[in-house]
């Protein structure tokens, strides 16, 4: 005959089978049994057991009331084998903003490319001056290598260095591009890359400056190959940041300033997204 008893837990009746040996235990014995609402293991004696019929009330949905009156039902000779709740990884936050971010420097990239192919071409006029707009032609070196591939090999064949710093702005267009994808699939995924972000972002910085320095670097270059029969200016690193400030060419500096706030960025990045537990008063 089943006998029946209450969870002290959640309140849920508990149908189990008796011991063959009922009739010859001590008036104090508990027997052990687990609910199969909750998990709880409790002990129960035999002499005091309700014998009811279970409701027809399911018991998941039974309410849990304050079990702090009921624990002097618990058997405190054994503990209960209530099954251990561990959290495998702890909780993060999305790091959607944090991608955002990386995305909004990534746009001003491809912003600052598009306003100077405008600019370079006079389709955009902002003056009798560009202050250096024309000089991020990104957009512009990639239209040549698309049309006219010749002419793009062309500047290698003079001198390959002066063909890398050439090319320079379209390096820097290209990661902020590559950039731009990366981080939108990272805030789709709800994933931040803190190492890649990082490296990237010095890439990103690095190539910045090289923009800055490419215009000096590519004269020096022309000057030295042009031999003693064309005398052509050279630039010390004094006399290229004079001609940029009387000229009015700050725009050249926005590559590297860009990749400076998105580099600084990253590091404040590289705090865990983990989230701390709260503290309880």
């Amino acid at each position: 005959m089943a006998l029946y008893t209450r969870c002290p837990a959640c309140k849920s009746e508990i149908a189990f089978e008796p011991p063959k040996n009922i009739a010859n235990l001590p008036e104090d014995y508990k027997h052990r049994i687990t609910c199969p609402s909750c998990g709880v293991t409790i002990g129960v004696r035999l002499n005091i057991i309700e014998r009811q019929p279970v409701g027809e009330t399911p018991l998941a949905l039974q309410p849990i009331e304050n079990t702090s009156s009921m624990s002097a039902q618990y058997d405190s000779s054994q503990p209960d084998t209530v099954p251990a709740r561990s959290l495998d990884k702890p909780a993060k936050k999305k790091g959607t903003g944090r991608n955002i971010m990386m995305m909004l420097f990534a746009l001003l990239f491809i912003a600052l490319g598009a306003i100077s192919y405008l600019v370079a071409n006079g389709t955009l006029s902002i003056g009798e001056k560009t202050y250096g707009l024309d000089s991020y032609s990104a957009i512009a070196g990639w239209e040549t290598l698309i049309k006219d591939f010749d002419a793009f090999k062309a500047i290698f064949e003079f001198d390959t260095v002066y063909g890398i710093m050439g090319i320079m702005p379209m390096i820097s267009f290209t990661l902020a591009g590559v950039t731009f994808i990366v981080a939108l699939i990272s805030a789709c995924g709800k994933k931040y890359g803190r190492a890649f972000n990082l490296i990237w972002s010095l890439l990103v910085f690095a190539v910045g400056v090289m923009v800055v320095f490419a215009p000096m670097i590519q004269v020096n270059i022309k000057s030295s190959l042009s031999g003693a029969l064309v005398e052509l200016p050279t630039y010390t690193l004094s006399s290229y940041f004079k001609d940029i400030f009387d000229s009015q060419s700050y725009c050249i500096f926005a590559p590297a300033a860009l990749g400076f706030l998105q580099f600084l960025f990253s590091l404040f990045f590289l705090k865990s997204l983990k989230m701390k537990p709260s503290k309880r008063v």
